[in-house]
């Protein structure tokens, strides 16, 4: 005798669509497939016990469970339920034709009650390895306990009648005696949409050195930034208002984080707005990038922040192996995690912005001569941003706590609300214009000649060249946003090109010259 029905199996945030299988002859055994032997007897035991608490018949006789695809081996306890199911089965208390076309999940308490871990991450954020159609199933009706009715129709391309039962008495009535159990309405995994963030962290800089612009510029072409000034001179405030600037999330981006915040077991609210992740100093590579355990990859805060901001306050506080672990995600926008168990892709298109400050007491450029370190010191603390990831930060950004006279620009003059929306209307231009390496936006006659001129005067990289590129086309595109110009008869200026080199503060040297110089009290013109 032969019995089949369906259930779901967990192995850490992968919900799988499991067949049960129990085979039933004569003999005094039982054998288990697709299941580890220790969960297995947990199972067992505890429907026995439930079984027997309510007045339920026991079977007898050898039997073989079989739980499959056998390379699953599922560690959850959501199958008790339909292992109970077909045990009744073949008890002769339940039709097993009647189970063929069931799908039934939920754990069995020792006195029969029928239970649905709520609490659990893993279960609130799960994605299913597979639907009821990928898996060759034909299921019409689903039972499940109060609370699991979104869990189970996650893994239906359409809702299916699903019932509520509290007992497993009450299952087994509804299967072979149809007394009617209540019926959940169709449920939709919803979202919650605004329109978009307020902005006030935003609306309260205050920007004499170009400041906000320099963040519509990264927040617009997503171009990392790093932000260098003494403590107080509004870095984390600055780096955290990037994530207010930033699009809404895609149904696409959602479903991502989902799914790794439930790998890591932590809960991901279903709205719109944008991850923002900041690991304290002290962080190993590992919780940075991801690491291993044995339910498989683990993403790290890079992949957590996909499409939003991830935030290395005080970077040069990081282990170096930590800091230099960045280089290949904050270029290719993914994370290749390779270990002995096996290798996982985790998406990172992530905004990184880092902050630090000038120098070990964070004096150096604070304009008052409070600054005690010596040219040694802190040219020793400055070896920890090293040239390759410098390069790979597109815009640099020095904010001081005395501000001279604000000069605004028409991009820093934009308040909180017009700048999202020109950060939307260029994201989505940069969509549209998908040459690989410039946008094919054209540049005006010797704008080009200066830059290559400037850049090997100063011995800027092939990368870091492409970098200023890339910030001089976002800026065209911005001011092109502003005056409502054609794409097509865009151009990129001389000043958009001055504009882009202005924040590449670590291809010049005048500015760490300009820290020790005497007269660093009196106000200086960025040259």
């Amino acid at each position: 005798m032969l019995i089949t029905t369906c259930g779901a199996g967990f192995r850490g945030a992968i919900g799988h669509l499991v067949s049960i299988q129990l085979h039933h002859t004569r003999g005094a055994r039982f054998h288990v497939s697709g299941l580890h032997w220790n969960h297995a007897r947990h199972i067992l035991a505890r429907i026995h016990a439930a079984l027997e608490v309510s007045g339920l018949p026991r079977p007898s006789g050898a039997l073989t469970l079989h739980i499959g695809p056998a390379h699953v081996k599922p560690e959850s306890n959501e199958l008790d339920l339909p292992i109970a199911l077909c045990l009744l089965a073949v008890a002769g208390a339940i039709d097993s034709n009647k189970l063929a076309t069931l799908f039934s999940m939920g754990e069995l308490a020792l006195d029969g009650r029928l239970l649905a871990d709520e609490s659990n991450p893993s279960r609130a954020n799960f994605t299913c390895s597979s639907t009821m159609v990928e898996a060759g199933l034909e299921i019409n009706r689903c039972l499940v306990p109060m609370g699991a009715e979104t869990w189970a129709n996650r893994f239906f391309p359409s809702q299916l009648p699903t019932f509520h039962a509290d007992h497993l008495s009450e299952a087994v009535d509804f299967l072979q005696n149809n007394i009617p159990l209540p019926r959940v309405p169709e449920v939709t995994d919803t979202c919650t949409f605004t329109d978009h963030w307020p902005t006030p962290q935003y609306d309260s800089i205050a920007d004499s050195t170009g400041n906000k612009e320099a963040l519509v510029l990264a927040a617009a072409g997503g171009h990392h930034a790093f932000i260098l000034g003494p403590p107080g001179s509004g870095k984390t405030l600055m780096a955290r208002s990037l994530a207010e600037l930033l699009p809404n999330l895609t149904i696409t981006d959602r479903a991502h984080l989902k799914h790794m915040h439930a790998m890591r077991n932590e809960v991901f609210h279903a709205d719109d707005r944008i991850p923002f992740r900041e690991p304290h100093a002290q962080s190993t590579p590992a919780s940075i990038t991801g690491a291993w355990n044995a339910l498989g990859a683990m993403p790290g805060e890079l992949a957590l922040s996909h499409r939003g901001v991830f935030c290395m306050d005080e970077f040069p506080e990081f282990a170096r192996n930590a800091i230099e672990a960045l280089r290949g995600p904050l270029e290719n926008g993914y994370i290749d995690l390779n270990r002995a168990q096996g290798s996982h892709r985790f998406p990172a298109k992530t905004l990184t912005v880092a902050t630090a400050n000038p120098c070990p007491c964070g004096h150096l450029t604070s304009r008052n001569n409070r600054c005690r370190c010596t040219p040694g010191t802190v040219r020793k603390y400055l070896s920890r941003m090293t040239g390759p990831l410098m390069d790979r930060f597109s815009i640099h950004i020095e904010t001081q706590l005395d501000r001279g006279p604000a000069e605004l620009s028409d991009i820093s003059a934009l308040s909180g609300k017009e700048a999202i929306r020109a950060i939307s209307w260029v994201r989505a231009k940069k969509e549209m214009l998908t040459a690989p390496s410039s946008l094919g936006l054209d540049w005006e006659p010797g704008v080009k000649h200066q830059l290559h001129a400037w850049s090997q005067q100063r011995g800027v990289s092939r990368r870091g060249f492409e970098s200023i590129q890339h910030v001089a086309e976002t800026a065209c595109l911005i001011e092109a946003w502003q005056h409502q110009k054609a794409t097509e008869s865009l151009k990129i200026s001389e000043n958009h090109m001055v504009l882009a080199t202005r924040f590449r503060i670590f291809d010049q040297t005048e500015w760490l010259d300009r820290a020790f110089n005497p007269q660093w009290p009196q106000y200086h013109t960025t040259e």
